[in-house]
């Protein structure tokens, strides 16, 4: 996901058709209503009402509705299943969502299958077996040939943070915790993708500062791909400030982007100054004052403020 997301960025300020640049505003909102749903709902309002006549998972109200969902409001997200192509995978799949937000599991669960044996959409099937899986655990039943499946699907497409989502949920029923939230989920994709980025750098520790050591772990292993490092400064950016953890989510897409800027050039990491430029703007200005206080402070983590979730 987070490598689309890049390219995605890279693209806002080229010379593109309207059409060509409604979809790939769409697709922004599509991919970042994973992480950051009130940015998607941000990038839909921009479009003034725009995209009308696209189906599918791009559609405005099947985007809007999930992150509706995703945000606790599934009464304002019922509201726009009127408006989507009924009998289709999308339909299904956001039916099955609103259903269980409701306590019907027996219609989700319908709605989940459903959806899995009409798409020939890989992200419409991994997101509905996801969260068939979640339905299968809370009702204890067993989920383990399942989640082997799914992850199989992730490894295929090559969805990378979705797979780490998997390997989550997977340790999460596995814990015996329940329910399983998407905060939680998104806290343990963080600290996975942070894992796979410290690992063999921790001795550098010491030297770095208040310099997130993902960041710096980034560097080392991607020394000659501005895209890659890139991607991950963006995921584990995003996944920090969708957990609440704001302070740490902006230190790491600032130090990217500094970082990225000394390392590449400017010019690769324009994305990234993008993306910390949306942070800013979705603060206000004491926030913002706060937020950049604390870019000199190892310890920020642990000092979240009054927009944290």
């Amino acid at each position: 996901m987070h490598h689309a997301l890049t390219a995605i960025l890279r693209l806002r300020d080229a010379p593109l058709l309207p059409d060509v640049r409604l979809r790939l505003a769409l697709r922004e909102a599509d991919l970042l209503r994973r992480v950051m749903p009130e940015e998607a709902l941000a990038v839909l309002e921009r479009l003034d009402g725009a995209g009308g006549a696209v189906t599918g998972t791009l559609a405005p109200d099947a985007i809007r509705a999930h992150a509706l969902l995703d945000l606790g409001r599934p009464d304002e997200a019922k509201t726009l299943s009127p408006f989507l192509a009924a009998d289709t995978d999308v339909y299904a799949l956001i039916e099955g969502r609103i259903a269980w937000s409701e306590g019907r599991l027996d219609p989700a669960a319908a709605s989940f299958e459903t959806a899995i044996a009409t798409t020939t959409d890989p992200e419409v099937e991994a997101e509905s077996r996801m969260f068939l899986v979640r339905l299968r655990a809370v009702r204890r039943q067993p989920v383990a040939d399942a989640l082997d499946e799914l992850e199989a699907l992730c490894a295929r497409h090559g969805a990378g943070i979705t797979q780490v989502l998997v390997r989550t949920l997977r340790l999460t029923i596995e814990s015996g915790v329940a329910p399983i939230v998407a905060e939680g989920l998104a806290r343990g994709a963080r600290t996975e993708l942070s894992a796979r980025y410290t690992f063999g750098v921790e001795q550098d520790r010491a030297t770095l500062g208040a310099i997130p050591l993902e960041v710096h772990g980034a560097a080392r292993k991607h020394p000659d791909d501005p895209d890659a490092f890139a991607s991950a400064v963006l995921a584990l950016s995003a996944l920090s400030w969708a957990t609440g953890d704001h302070a740490e989510g902006y230190a790491v897409a600032w130090y990217g982007h500094t970082v990225g800027a000394r390392r590449y050039g400017d010019t690769p990491m324009v994305h990234l100054a993008t993306y910390l430029g949306e942070l800013e703007a979705r603060v206000g200005p004491d926030e913002l004052e706060r937020l950049r206080a604390l870019l000199m402070d190892p310890q920020r983590s642990t000092k979240r403020g009054p927009t944290a979730a």
